[in-house]
């Protein structure tokens, strides 16, 4: 009896933040995961190091904070090493869950059977019940614009067609899954995607069908096209095998230049992308000379941390 006293108490849902100089959103985002009283939800907040006080009200709010060096995979890893939840959903600082996401989690997961679940537009995928999944599609503030709309449909053509979740549509994992697996690489970015494409292999995902509300930030400061662009532009270095510094270092420079052609201030993105030195000349020349000397080789530990 007192064996089984001392255990932890288990959750389905445990809900994992990363966060980096969050405090405009985080109180809210961690509210959006309270905000569902149908049972215990656990709420962990990583940290990678704010200036802010990111911290301070992610606790105030009700969140577990843990803190863990800066960058997304290697705090995503410390969340649900940390947790007590049979689902691990990893939640972007600065996005919500809708009010009912746990009915909504369990009733995509349930509907998968033993034929799998929704099948991809074209490929093999292992049959069986979903070992994971995300939200079909995001929301932004801007959603009721036409870029927006594109944006939102996009997304979801993304999800149904090709099966291939990024972070902000809040993918959740079976936490055995993510033993199984080994977690994520410790990558500044490009986390999500790589850690999608392995649990592709595993099974078919749970598709819930609604938007998750994130900000459209980064889209509405760099530019639509140019963010897509960009994120275009960084799969396809990754595909054909440029390492992930390289990688990083080109995201980070057209980043700016992206944000400074737009007529917007880019110093928080440099602050938040910890290039450290360099000054804007330096990073403007950057962005047109690493996409053209980028070795080809295959994607290696990252040196440096992106937010």
């Amino acid at each position: 009896m007192g064996a089984s006293s001392s255990r932890p108490t288990k959750t389905r849902f445990s809900v994992i933040i990363p966060t980096l100089n969050e405090a405009e959103h985080i109180r809210e985002t961690v509210g959006s995961a309270r905000a569902d009283s149908s049972s215990d939800v656990e709420i962990i907040v990583v940290d990678g190091g704010s200036s802010d006080k990111t911290k301070a009200l992610a606790r105030a709010a009700g969140a577990k904070v843990l803190s863990a060096p800066r960058g997304r995979g290697t705090q995503l890893n410390a969340g649900w090493r940390a947790c007590r939840g049979e689902w691990c959903i990893f939640l972007h600082g600065d996005s919500q869950l809708p009010p009912n996401f746990q009915r909504l989690v369990g009733d995509a997961v349930g509907a998968t059977t033993a034929d799998g679940a929704q099948r991809r537009w074209f490929g093999a995928e292992p049959k069986g019940r979903a070992r994971w999944g995300a939200f079909r599609t995001i929301e932004t503030e801007f959603h009721d614009t036409l870029s927006g709309r594109v944006l939102s449909f996009g997304v979801a053509m993304r999800m149904q067609l090709l099966h291939m979740p990024y972070g902000d549509q809040a993918i959740f994992v079976e936490r055995k899954t993510l033993q199984e697996l080994g977690g994520f690489r410790d990558w500044p970015f490009l986390e999500d995607y790589e850690m999608v494409r392995r649990l592709r292999s595993v099974s078919a995902p749970a598709i819930v069908p609604a938007a998750l509300a994130t900000s459209g930030r980064r889209w509405a400061t760099v530019g639509f096209l140019r963010t897509w662009a960009l994120n275009q532009a960084v799969l396809a270095g990754y595909h054909t095998g440029v390492d992930i510094d390289t990688l990083g270092r080109w995201y980070q420079s057209w980043r700016y230049v992206g944000d400074a052609a737009a007529g917007h201030g880019a110093s928080w993105q440099v602050s938040r992308l910890g290039t450290g030195t360099g000054g804007t000349k330096h990073m403007q020349h950057r962005a047109a000379g690493i996409f053209m000397q980028a070795p080809f080789q295959q994607p290696q530990a990252p040196q440096q941390s992106l937010q």
